[in-house]
């Protein structure tokens, strides 16, 4: 098991609709009926790989956008713990229309999982790792404005895929991340201490 290997603390942040849920084509009003959410169907491969990441060691946020109706966070909740399961991971529910990363946790390096370009545009403004999660069915497809030219995974690939994706990627970026910090503690140390070499 990797778990005795992680170096860094990194957050995986998924979404839940269009990423851990398959989207389904509604209209807003029916957004908001009794049992939307709860009758979402999982995207099997992503589920797995939320697994893989915790029985691997590394921490693991639901960060899902929902509606102050009453009924979308039970809900979403609900599916959750039917779908995913109880433990080893934390849930976020950001209110609709608000930024997700004004919600994250503190880490070293904080991942986005989504399948909406506006949301990890603005996570990575903020300085935060983003991959866009593109998917394929029932007709429907994500990603047709082509406004993101991150990083991403597709439904197509296995879930060992995709963790490696994840994993490689993200492991790299806290290196580099920690590498620049300790170069620019290192160099304050050095200016308040008059320190020469």
């Amino acid at each position: 098991m990797r778990k005795q290997f992680l170096q860094h603390n990194i957050i995986f942040n998924f979404d839940m609709d269009g990423v851990l849920a398959r989207w389904k084509k509604a209209s807003v009003e029916e957004t908001f009926m009794s049992g939307y959410f709860a009758n979402l169907v999982p995207e099997e491969v992503i589920v797995r790989v939320v697994h893989m990441l915790i029985n691997a060691g590394y921490n693991v946020n639901i960060l899902s956008a929902a509606y102050d109706n009453g009924l979308a966070i039970p809900e979403k909740s609900r599916w959750l713990d039917k779908f995913v399961g109880l433990n080893g991971y934390t849930r976020t529910f950001v209110p609709y229309g608000q930024k997700k990363e004004e919600y994250m946790q503190h880490a070293d390096v904080n991942v986005l999982i989504d399948d909406y370009s506006k949301n990890l545009h603005s996570w990575v403004a903020n300085g935060n790792l983003g991959f866009k999660f593109y998917w394929s069915h029932d007709g429907m497809s994500n990603g047709t404005n082509d406004t993101w030219h991150g990083y991403s995974v597709n439904d197509k690939m296995t879930a060992e895929e995709i963790f490696n994706e994840l994993v490689g990627i993200s492991e790299q970026h806290a290196k580099m991340k920690y590498s620049k910090e300790t170069k620019e503690t290192i160099q304050l140390f050095k200016e308040e201490t008059n320190y020469e070499d």
